[in-house]
């Protein structure tokens, strides 16, 4: 493995310890702009950097110049997902999960993982 292909792997790891030490929170009843099909359009291989930005907006974390994305996306209780904003205040209190997208060199999506923030009830 390449010392790149070392380091990305190091930052997931490390975002994902620090988002399974999320806060308890409890879910809306329906969020402002949910849908269940908000994830839908990612496809590993065929989405790329620019479509992700204009369907999810800013991301909450940027690494690796770009290549790593991440996401705090919310659950409402219709099961319908929404990216939770700064603007919310405090954004782990609505965030259930955890989105990370890892780019190639091209800019096109290579993985993907929606992680379940540690704490939040289902």
């Amino acid at each position: 493995m390449t010392l790149a292909g070392k380091t990305v792997l190091a930052v997931v790891a490390v975002f994902l310890a620090l988002a399974s030490v999320g806060c308890e929170t409890t879910r809306p009843k329906v969020a402002h702009g949910a849908s269940p099909e908000l994830l839908a359009f990612l496809q590993v291989g065929l989405t790329s950097r620019e479509d992700v930005l204009q369907t999810l907006g800013e991301p909450s974390g940027s690494f690796e110049r770009g290549a790593i994305l991440t996401y705090r996306i919310g659950e409402d209780q219709t099961n319908a997902f929404f990216v939770v904003k700064a603007r919310m205040g405090n954004p782990w209190l609505w965030s259930q999960h955890s989105l990370v997208l890892v780019f190639d060199g091209e800019g096109i999506l290579k993985k993907q993982n929606l992680v379940r923030v540690k704490g939040v009830p289902e």
